[in-house]
């Protein structure tokens, strides 16, 4: 009898946590490679019971690739000052930020609820396009000044990529 009860709480308890990994989703918007290493920071769009989560529906963290995909939070100075957000709005399906390193362009996520599908769109050399990375290149051997960053995209309506090279002055 106690048997019994047992299975059924363990399979009780493994359709509610089903259940709730289904509800939560996380949507990969774009990432930033660096030439330093080959850790790079990604940006997703958090989606809870298909809706834009409430709390952080944005999550910025590394991942590293060197060490298996590992996850590692971002420091708080790397999230106050070089890889954070800023959230300017978020209305209905979709945010409006700007990353911390570089406030002079605004992204805006659109998540589309029934597909779950979500895009980052940015302008790059003045076209609207779906944002895939940016690569950050800073000079050795600190890597703590910027000398360019490029921005990398797809244009929605043909598919083509889009570039824009920004160096720093």
């Amino acid at each position: 009898m106690e048997s019994t009860k047992r299975k059924i709480f363990l399979a009780l308890s493994l359709f509610l946590l089903l259940q709730s990994a289904a509800m939560t989703q996380s949507l990969r918007l774009f990432h930033i490679e660096r030439n330093k290493n080959n850790s790079i920071v990604c940006y997703d769009l958090e989606v809870d019971n298909k809706t834009i989560a409430k709390n952080n529906p944005i999550d910025v963290y590394w991942e590293m690739p060197d060490q298996n995909n590992a996850r590692n939070s971002l420091s708080v100075i790397q999230n106050k000052l070089v890889y954070g957000l800023t959230i300017e709005q978020v209305k209905g399906n979709s945010i409006l930020f700007k990353l911390k390193a570089y406030p002079d362009r605004i992204v805006e996520v659109v998540y589309d609820s029934k597909k779950q599908q979500a895009n980052a769109f940015t302008l790059i050399n003045g076209s609207y396009v779906i944002l895939k990375k940016l690569y950050i290149y800073a000079t050795p051997p600190l890597y703590s000044s910027v000398e360019y960053i490029i921005l990398v995209g797809l244009d929605p309506n043909t598919g083509e990529t889009k570039k824009e090279k920004i160096t720093n002055k």
